[in-house]
């Protein structure tokens, strides 16, 4: 360990290994906006703050919105975002809410009809703990909840009716919640569990201290969620940034500044692309990489042609958003 790796909370359950905290900024475009790099037992709140406030010395922020997924519902992560007078919208742990409102939240005489995001959905708002408890079902969620589960308990069947210790059978959280134990210590599944569990389907709620603003555009802040998201998604898959085979924080600084810096122009490629046609940085990278010519080399004068092969509707879609012709006709080619 030293003053830039250490051991921390590790979404891939990687304990074991020191990490680093990278806290990156984008534009509701998804275009970067800078990052901040972190000792690695530093929490993700805390890394928003210092980042932030790293930001203001470049940036103008007059105010700041804070959205999080359910892992940042807590007390702590809350009351820190309070003290320092910044707004959020993050998801709700419903689940985990007093029973009383639990039971509110399920009740469908609260709910009104609207449309979110082009689709038809019914929300709910509740008071909780002093702040806008805002809650949403649409039918298609539900039916992916239902999926969701069904896929679960079909891999349960294969595994519960062994006898064994269950805790050895079953070690995944996110199943135990169907399965009870028996009279002979056999693992089965436990029906009422999956009742209750149906109970949520379709549900989805957010906290926030956001007084004026509609539940609907709330929702909808929320739900640009999915832009960071999906640009860690990039860095950490895409560009292959982790595992970082680095030890000294110099080289892991220059290893995460090179990321960045490919980051970047994926981001910026993919905007200027998508400002005529849609398509991923998955399906540009891949069409690119694919356009490809061929060295043909004169038995007798040994001159060396440059013969460019075809290339795909997309890649001149991708050619043509930056202006750029390909040509193909062959070229002398000078090594």
């Amino acid at each position: 360990m030293d003053e830039l790796r250490n051991y921390g909370y590790s979404k891939d359950h990687r304990f074991n290994t020191t990490q680093v905290v990278l806290a990156l900024a984008t534009n509701q475009d998804g275009l970067p906006v800078g990052y901040e790099l972190f000792e690695g037992n530093k929490a993700e709140v805390s890394t928003l703050a210092a980042a932030i406030q790293s930001w203001k010395k470049l940036f103008k922020i007059d105010s700041v919105c804070f959205v999080g997924d359910r892992a940042m519902f807590s007390k702590n992560n809350i009351a820190l975002l309070e003290s320092l007078n910044y707004h959020y919208i993050i998801a709700a742990k419903l689940k985990a809410l007093p029973e009383k409102l639990k039971a509110d939240v399920l009740n469908e005489k609260y709910y009104d009809p609207t449309i979110l995001n082009n689709e038809f959905a019914w929300v709910g708002e509740f008071e909780y703990q002093g702040q806008r408890l805002i809650t949403s079902y649409k039918s298609r969620r539900a039916m992916k909840d239902l999926k969701d589960r069904q896929r679960v308990l079909e891999k349960l069947k294969k595994t519960i009716g062994k006898k064994g210790n269950p805790r050895k059978l079953i070690t995944n959280q996110g199943v135990k919640k169907f399965v009870t134990v028996d009279d002979n210590s056999v693992a089965v599944l436990d029906q009422d569990k999956i009742d209750v569990a149906a109970q949520w389907d379709g549900l989805h709620g957010i906290i926030t201290n956001i007084k004026d603003d509609s539940a609907a555009s709330l929702i909808a802040r929320y739900a640009r969620l999915w832009v960071i998201e999906e640009s860690f998604r990039v860095n950490k898959h895409t560009l292959e940034m982790r595992p970082i085979f680095h030890w000294a924080p110099p080289r892991i600084h220059a290893h995460i500044a090179i990321c960045y810096m490919a980051f970047s122009i994926l981001r910026h490629l993919q905007y200027r692309i998508n400002l005529t046609q849609k398509i991923s940085i998955d399906t540009i990278l891949d069409e690119l990489m694919n356009t490809e010519a061929s060295i043909y080399i004169h038995k007798k004068t040994k001159d060396r042609y440059r013969v460019p092969g075809n290339y795909s509707h997309d890649a001149r879609k991708i050619y043509k958003a930056f202006d750029l012709e390909r040509s193909l006709d062959a070229t002398v080619y000078l090594p």
